[in-house]
């Protein structure tokens, strides 16, 4: 028995030669349905641009500033200084 696949048409051919039908069978080439992760649709309501940048403030536990994205320092790769008091601290530990 030989089986011959044609990519482009998605079929499989069965070519028999010695036994005793002699024909060509054309199959499906996956007998199973394959499962596909399906997602969740996405959420319609609008995105509060305000929200989200507030979001990315980090707060100084000594003075309360609130400290934008193009203000924070680095220290070290964990500690950042506030550009008010000066204090260096871990936006990342829970205060």
């Amino acid at each position: 028995m030989l089986f011959a696949e044609w990519t482009g048409k998605r079929v499989v051919k069965e070519i028999e030669f010695d036994g005793a039908h002699g024909e060509i069978v054309a199959k499906k080439p996956f007998a199973y349905h394959s499962p596909r992760i399906e997602l969740p649709p996405m959420p319609r309501g609008k995105i509060d641009l305000q929200k989200v940048l507030a979001s990315l403030n980090t707060t100084c536990p000594k003075c309360c500033h609130q400290i934008t994205p193009a203000e924070i320092k680095r220290v070290s790769w964990d500690e950042i200084e506030c550009p008010k008091c000066g204090v260096q601290f871990d936006p990342q530990k829970p205060r």
